[in-house]
């Protein structure tokens, strides 16, 4: 026969409704950037398509990228720490092109709000490199990762 441990299960159910608590909360903070993101789109004219561009042309439009993927891993920490999901504040670094936070969720839940950054990211239309990731790692991990996924 199996002892479990009362407190244990306690605590797991609580982890797991705050995890909930947190994607809810996440996609509200989401579906109000998206109505903000909406209204610019619509008042944009549309454009032809720019004819090739020279080297220090293409050197702005690659600076211009960077800037706008860090400016969404900047958003992206920041909607993570005021939601409260993260044990320390949420960092990322443009060397490695990752945004790290570290949680107190199993590896099945933190693949699930992996995924669920991702799709934000993409309903948002916010822009990211190619080769942007985010880490996730449990508090007790070390810089072991017990989730990552490709955020474009």
């Amino acid at each position: 026969m199996k002892v479990v441990d009362v407190n244990d299960a306690e605590e797991k159910l609580k982890n797991r409704k705050k995890w909930f608590i947190v994607l809810l909360a996440f996609f509200a903070i989401s579906a109000v950037a998206a109505i903000i993101s909406d209204q610019g789109q619509n008042d944009r004219a549309l454009t032809a398509k720019p004819a090739a561009r020279s080297s220090d042309e293409a050197k702005t439009t690659s600076e211009s990228s960077a800037r706008k993927s860090v400016e969404t891993a900047r958003k992206i920490c920041e909607i993570i720490d005021s939601s409260g999901a993260a044990v320390e504040p949420c960092s990322y670094s443009i060397w490695r092109s990752a945004i790290t936070i570290r949680v107190t969720a199993a590896p099945d839940e933190a693949k699930d709000f992996c995924l669920a950054i991702k799709e934000t990211i993409h309903k948002n239309d916010w822009f990211m490199e190619p080769g942007w990731r985010m880490d996730i790692r449990h508090s007790f991990s070390g810089d072991s990762n017990i989730a990552s996924c490709r955020l474009r």
